[in-house]
């Protein structure tokens, strides 16, 4: 499955990278590159503007950066296992101390890939991840939920996918302004509900651009996330 844009001269897109052999050599391959449009987002911009934000917020997590602190609301009645995973995940401490290896400059931020905590392995940032009981993680894209008819607007979190159906592990993406053009196949989870200042902070962070965007040159830590009931 590949990912389209509406937004034709982008090549940029929401997946966890794929491993693949070339010539005895490991190499990171972009799996969902498609600069081309065809796939209808989600809503118009006019029809979101209309839409009210009726998602319940059931738990919150913390996010401790090395740029500040900011807070995601989670959408647990809308997405109950997506944010299950989120929530255990978090109880176990598996993101501290992992970076943010991902901003997309008006797109996304991205992060949740463990293999972050170790320098050596920063080719293959972008490609970890686990669910929290190592099963598959079931997509939750219920277009009737009222963070489906929102769309990803700025400051949704929504799940990272390999671009196949239920492979969503751990990593996990802010939205940014451009981000409301993606068709819906990232399931949504939460949005940002405080520190949208941090937010604003770490997208324009220098990067080192490569085709997923871009690695922050000062890496940006997350210290720890804990979760409020």
């Amino acid at each position: 499955m590949k990912l389209r844009k509406l937004i034709v001269v982008s090549v940029i897109t929401l997946s966890m990278v794929s491993c693949s052999k070339t010539n005895d050599k490991t190499e990171t391959t972009d799996i969902l590159k498609a600069p081309t449009l065809s796939t209808k987002k989600l809503h118009d911009s006019s029809s979101s503007e209309s839409k009210k934000d009726t998602s319940v917020i059931t738990s919150t997590i913390v996010v401790t950066t090395s740029k500040g602190i900011f807070e995601i609301g989670l959408f647990g009645k809308e997405a109950p296992n997506t944010v299950k995973n989120i929530e255990e995940l978090v109880k176990s401490k598996y993101y501290d101390g992992m970076l943010i290896h991902r901003i997309a400059k008006g797109f996304v931020i991205q992060f949740g890939d463990p293999n972050t905590k170790d320098a050596s392995k920063k080719s293959l940032w972008g490609v970890g991840g686990e669910t929290w009981d190592k099963n598959v993680l079931q997509d939750e894209l219920n277009i009737q939920s009222p963070s489906a008819q929102r769309g990803y607007e700025y400051g949704v979190v929504a799940m990272a996918t390999t671009g196949v159906k239920n492979s969503a592990t751990s990593q996990f993406f802010i939205c940014l302004e451009s981000a409301s053009q993606l068709p819906f196949l990232y399931p949504i989870f939460g949005k940002v509900t405080k520190g949208i200042e941090i937010i604003k902070k770490i997208s324009v962070s220098p990067i080192e651009e490569n085709s997923q965007g871009g690695i922050p040159i000062d890496p940006i830590s997350i210290t720890s996330i804990t979760l409020q009931k």
